[in-house]
């Protein structure tokens, strides 16, 4: 099972609720196995006068040759998009990020 947390912090904007979410290339998750491949919920870890900083998590079971490729989460708010990128690559016989 691999585990990758995406955490981000969003300063005062004026939004209610920032958009944290993870995709594989073009894909949502949610259009993905949902069997193996799950995205968790957004977690406020800390908030404070309007500021929050979030997590999400995304859970891939029994990894598979299938699951190789870029893993993108996005975390956005009326300031704009920002985005991290982690690549799940195969080394000799081993999968690794």
């Amino acid at each position: 099972m691999l585990n990758l947390t995406c955490r981000a912090f969003f300063g005062y904007s004026g939004d209610i609720s920032p958009l944290v979410y993870w995709m594989k290339g073009e894909k949502f998750i949610e259009d993905m196995d949902q069997s193996r491949i799950r995205e968790g919920e957004i977690k406020t870890i800390r908030e404070h006068l309007g500021e929050q900083e979030v997590s999400i998590t995304l859970t891939i079971d029994s990894l598979e040759e299938v699951d190789l490729g870029n893993y993108s989460c996005y975390a956005e708010n009326g300031n704009g998009r920002r985005q991290a990128n982690v690549q799940i690559v195969k080394r000799g016989k081993s999968i690794s990020i």
